[in-house]
């Protein structure tokens, strides 16, 4: 049936948008998981807001007066109706907006059908005529019914239905509807899996969206779809394969483009396989096919896509149920849903299985030091007390009862372990004697999270309905009711120092509750659908202050990490297993975390180092200005503030001062080179915001000779290694924007004011001037060979200027399709790389071979683009971006390799060393940051992380009837 409001007589109100218009869906409690779907398709499809009690109403408030005032205040009412007809608040809302229907011309009401809906719930309502004479809104075979919704939609809003929508355009809501269209099909239906770009576009979907797009449902929908284009591109690759094999004449360049079809296809099933230690063994593989750009960018995007990671391993083929770490980190035990027990010596990697397995999967794990027991809660309702050697003592703690054991705990002096269990029971056992002490029955279902504070005199316990009790140690005395019921029901708790409470709830929120009066406020968590969750540290040192770090596990496989001397509330989402993260762990001291998913992955993850490619340089101060390699190898750099400016060099120690420009600058150019413009406030009482010292800076390609400008108008240069005083080419004058020496080192160019370009003959004793107006405002130059220089200007184009002649003349213009804000250029060659400026032109970038324009395809679109850099001994383009990423390309074939994570602040500085060996990056913040560019470096990292090689079951699922290399054992020879 179309899809109508209830005619009332027109109003003068203006037309309702999707943001203007508030609906309240009025519906039976029974049939809230479907309200709740088309809830969120409309808020998801379309933007319209709604009334749903679910999210609206706080817990424990009195709902009637809050119902009563949204239907006050809401533009119209959904009325739903189905197989469980009306409730009692249900109707009692539907006859309150009749009647506000009736009174009030502009809103709108609109009968809703869901499946199994009833004649004769239908004239219940009122007289009766409502949903027979209204044309009703038709859910009858399901939430998910794309024509429903856009009907739904066009009667809220008072719209007439679109009659040409064009190509449906991929939401949360979208995905959602098509994975439910293959559930209902039985998993069969494979018309509906997603494929090329409309896949590519779920998965970024997903990432971008992770909390609507982490159902089980679509997980395996969209695995399901991987796979499925997985197939086709096989069998196009074999194609190729056995088509270039059967050209006997072209024998040796057909196997050449096998392999590089090989290769790239291997390479791009690494980027998106869903486990990571399969990912980066794909892409090793791909790399020792053929080393193809796209091969050794996977392997960089996929180290760079596991931040923190220590090692990945596969324990068995049994689900990860639970794990613990030593007091010391130096041992992990492992929990198999199969009863086993392994524990994991980190410092070789080593497992030893605890035999005999555990007649029941272990659910909790804890370890007590210096006895080694480990303490273990299982599924079939029994303690065990596993010792060194394995011998294990089973503990009835709750008598016959056989309910799992959720939570358990031992206190941090030894004295006392706390168990938990499904059956309502929690219990506190003396651990050498291996008696409970006291238990206490909770009205709740279950036992869900234990901790004890550090002293051991307190433990806290959490039940299934949201409320964490405090208990005196020693006693049982009860000292304090705290309660996350408005959040969720608490997964993970622990004391710190300073006697807060913290806690993790199934709702992802965060909350820290005061010592005395138990008050705390949450704050919410990144990810959904949290499956297990651990809070730390367990033993904190130094100041008395409460210092947070957490491992969060999710239904889609994702763990969320806050490891130390981050921001109060950063953490980092992190795609870590194929299948939900059933276990997580903190070491004692915060430094490691592990996580175990349920396909026998477990991923070991280092808090104190982030990336396994970049490593950071502690900020030598200020804000870097120019970057770059001298030729011994080491790197240089510049750095100003409003007060100081600084020349640096890399020692194995850290960067070192080699000379202070500003007290340089002030001995040989005077105060008026580093004099600031006026600070005083204009007549609206804003002050400008202050300059920094150093205004520009340029070294030569070989780090030889280095220039600076002042804020002043100041121009000096100095050989490097400094000797001496600099020269001074000016003292003071109008502002130089940017600078550019020659490769040669013999010349300096500078912009002055904006369309004034300047040469400085440095060879010469007093360093005579040249003058040449430009047409248009200049954004970046670089000096070419010769007296040659190349400038991009604010009309969009690049224009060679040569100071051979007197006057200088253009030699050359070329039109770009971006206006240009930053260039460089390979030394000693032709080819330049321009790219564009401001946010609006992104990471555009182009190449300029004898002045033919070429763009660069980007496999990421970042920020606008903050520093270039081209290297031939490197093989390498590197652009870095106002996002903090760091984007690379293979300079021979301009292939896109890779787009990495580096900072979180823009990148202001890039510098390659000269043998191409290292990339050294800084950042707005002062961070520097250094990247080995050994092609196997890197497969040995990524071989490293996962211990392992390819399998051929894993390799059998892309090629089928071949083997996989021995990849790894190649890269770390």
């Amino acid at each position: 049936m179309d899809d109508q409001a209830a005619p009332n007589p027109p109003s003068s109100a203006a037309v309702p948008t999707a943001a203007s218009t508030r609906f309240f869906l009025c519906h039976n409690s029974l049939d809230k998981p479907v309200v709740r779907e088309v809830a969120e398709g409309l808020e998801l499809e379309f933007g319209v807001p709604h009334f749903l009690d679910a999210y609206a109403i706080p817990t424990g408030a009195a709902f009637r007066p809050w119902i009563e005032q949204a239907l006050a205040k809401a533009s119209g009412c959904a009325i739903f109706l189905g197989a469980h007809g009306w409730g009692e608040t249900h109707l009692w809302e539907a006859e309150l907006a009749l009647q506000r229907y009736r009174a009030d011309p502009g809103f709108k009401l609109i009968p809703v059908a869901l499946p199994g809906i009833r004649e004769e719930d239908m004239q219940r309502l009122g007289a009766g005529s409502l949903f027979q004479e209204v044309n009703w809104a038709d859910f009858r075979q399901g939430p998910v019914d794309p024509d429903a919704i856009v009907k739904l939609r066009a009667a809220m809003l008072g719209q007439p239905l679109p009659t040409d929508r064009g190509p449906a355009r991929l939401t949360p809501y979208v995905v959602r509807r098509d994975a439910a269209r293959w559930e209902r099909s039985q998993r069969k239906d494979r018309s509906v899996l997603y494929h090329g770009r409309q896949l590519s576009e779920a998965h970024s979907l997903r990432k971008a969206q992770p909390d609507l797009m982490a159902s089980e449902a679509i997980v395996a929908f969209l695995e399901e779809s991987a796979t499925a284009q997985t197939r086709r591109l096989r069998l196009l690759v074999g194609l190729s394969i056995a088509a270039a094999g059967a050209i006997a004449v072209l024998w040796i360049r057909a196997e050449h483009e096998g392999r590089l079809a090989l290769s790239r296809f291997v390479a791009a099933e690494a980027r998106q396989a869903a486990s990571p230690d399969t990912g980066l063994l794909l892409a090793v593989q791909a790399a020792s096919i053929t080393a193809t750009p796209e091969a050794h960018g996977a392997v960089l995007e996929r180290l760079d896509a596991q931040p923190y990671l220590r090692n990945m391993l596969r324990v068995g083929e049994a689900g990860i149920s639970a794990l613990a770490f030593n007091p010391q980190g130096e041992q992990l035990t492992i929990g198999m849903e199969d009863g086993t027990l392994v524990r994991l010596d980190l410092p070789t990697m080593g497992r030893t299985p605890l035999d005999p397995r555990l007649g029941a999967a272990p659910l909790a794990l804890d370890i007590h030091e210096p006895s080694g027991e480990l303490w273990v809660g299982a599924q079939d309702g029994r303690v065990y007390v596993v010792q060194r050697d394995g011998t294990r003592a089973p503990l009835r703690v709750f008598g016959s009862a056989r309910l799992p054991v959720l939570a358990l705990q031992v206190d941090p002096t030894g004295r006392w372990v706390a168990v938990g269990n499904y059956d309502h029971q929690f219990a506190l056992l003396d651990r050498e004697r291996r008696k409970v002490l006291w238990t206490k029955r909770f009205e709740a279902q279950r036992i869900t999270a234990l901790a004890f504070s550090e002293d051991g005199e307190q433990v806290a316990a959490a039940s299934s309905e949201g409320l964490i009790d405090v208990f005196r140690s020693g006693s049982g005395e009860p000292l304090r009711r705290m309660s996350t019921a408005r959040t969720g029901n608490a997964r993970a708790l622990q004391f710190a120092r300073n006697g807060e409470l913290r806690v993790i709830d199934d709702g992802n929120s965060f909350t820290a509750f005061a010592p005395g009066d138990g008050v705390g406020t949450p704050t919410r968590m990144q990810g959904s659908f949290l499956s297990s969750a651990a809070i730390g540290p367990r033993t904190e040192r130094g100041p008395l202050q409460r210092q947070d770090l957490l491992v969060l596990g999710f239904a889609s496989g994702d763990v969320v990490l806050k490891p130390p001397r981050v921001d109060a509330e950063a953490t980092t989402l992190i795609r870590a297993h194929a299948r939900t993260v059933y276990a997580v762990a903190l070491s004692h001291d915060g430094s490691l975390a592990a996580s175990g998913a349920g396909d026998g992955s477990v991923a070991v993850w280092d808090l104190q180092r982030r990336s396994q490619l970049f490593v950071p340089v502690p900020p030598p101060g200020g804000e870097f200005v120019d970057l770059a390699y001298d030729r011994m190898g080491r790197a240089v750099a510049v750095t100003t503030a409003t007060d100081a400016a600084l020349l640096v060099g890399w020692t194995p120690q850290g960067w070192e001062t080699r000379a202070d420009i500003l007290q340089s600058t002030l001995a040989t150019a005077g105060e008026a080179a580093v004099a600031p413009a006026d600070t005083r406030p204009d007549r609206d009482g804003f002050e400008p915001i202050a300059e920094n010292l150093v205004a520009a800076a340029a070294f030569a390609p070989d780090a030889t000779r280095l220039a600076w400008a002042t804020r002043g108008g100041g121009l000096l240069w100095a050989p490097w290694p400094l000797q001496g005083a600099p020269h001074v080419l000016r003292r003071s004058g109008p502002a130089l924007s940017v600078l550019a020496l020659g490769e040669d080192g013999k010349a300096l160019y500078a912009v002055e004011g904006e369309q004034t370009l300047l040469r400085f003959d440095l060879t010469a004793p007093a360093a005579p001037v040249r003058r040449h107006r430009l047409p248009a405002p200049a954004r970046a130059l670089v000096a070419a060979q010769g007296r040659t220089v190349e400038v991009v200007l604010d009309d969009s184009t690049l224009r060679r200027v040569d100071f051979a002649d007197e006057p200088a003349r253009e030699t050359s213009r070329l039109a770009l399709t971006v206006t240009a804000g930053h260039i460089a250029r390979e030394p000693g060659s032709g080819r330049t790389v321009v790219a564009g400026a401001g946010s609006s032109a992104g990471t555009d970038i182009g190449i300029v071979d004898g002045m033919v324009y070429r763009r660069l395809h980007n496999r990421r679109v970042g920020g606008a683009v903050s520093k270039l850099v081209l290297s031939r001994p490197a093989g390498l383009v590197a652009a870095g971006d106002h996002e903090g990423r760091l984007h690379l390309w293979d300079m021979d074939t301009l292939i896109p390799m890779a787009s990495l994570q580096v900072s979180a602040e823009a990148l202001t500085a890039i510098a390659v060393s000269g043998d191409g060996k290292e990339l050294s990056v800084a950042s707005l913040g002062g961070d520097t940051f250094r990247l080995a560019l050994d092609r196997r470096h890197w497969l040995g990292e990524a071989c490293r992380l996962v211990g392992r090689e390819l399998t051929e079951a894993e390799w059998e699922a892309l090629v089928p009837g071949s083997r996989p290399q021995a990849a790894c054992a190649a890269a770390v020879q």
